[in-house]
């Protein structure tokens, strides 16, 4: 639901999602009058994207003025260098696969999980290990957050199926990362 004021009178929008695809859009303006639009997955894009930026709109939950910092305020706070000498995680990381995926799976992903290991190694100066000075919860909040806002991309480039999993499976990561974060914050 948003809300802005036109001319002295409060407007609100509010935008569901069909049950068959599609989105209904309501504008209210408060006075019993309302419209509704029944909107394509194109249609919408394309309407509510010129719509928040022609009317400067914000999603008003979204906008939240934080009293003090939050965790996820200090999602983009920058965090030390990793340090340190502990175990490799790569090594970890390959046993892990190797032991829950078939064969084929395992081997994408072991040759993958190497090169970017190698990567992080050329760009931080070694490899990633564990005890390294970072907040591994944080890292794997930003890396997540990221994820999530580079399917969404990729679903409004695309529109597809594939593209709309990946951002489920990202949005699932982050509520798995929520509730650890809540149980952690319990036992400190």
């Amino acid at each position: 639901m948003m809300a802005e004021t036109i001319s002295n009178i409060p407007v609100k929008t509010s935008v569901t999602r069909k049950p068959y695809g599609g989105f209904r859009f309501t504008i209210d303006i408060g006075t019993l009058n309302a419209w509704t639009f029944d909107l394509t997955n194109d249609e919408y894009e394309k309407f509510f994207g010129q719509m928040m930026e022609a009317c400067n709109l914000i999603p008003t939950r979204f906008l939240r003025v934080p009293q003090t910092e939050t965790k996820a305020a200090q999602a983009s706070a920058p965090q030390p260098p990793p340090t340190g000498n502990g175990q490799v995680v790569l090594w970890q990381a390959i046993a892990k696969a190797v032991e829950s995926l078939d064969s084929a799976e395992a081997d994408w992903l072991c040759e993958l999980l190497h090169e970017r290991a190698v990567f992080g190694k050329k760009k931080y100066g070694g490899w990633l290990r564990v005890n390294n000075g970072r907040d591994a919860l944080r890292d794997i909040l930003e890396e997540a957050l990221d994820g999530y806002m580079y399917t969404t991309r990729l679903w409004m480039e695309t529109g597809s199926h594939d593209a709309e999993e990946l951002q489920r499976a990202f949005l699932d990561a982050l509520r798995l990362f929520r509730r650890i974060s809540v149980r952690q914050k319990k036992t400190c």
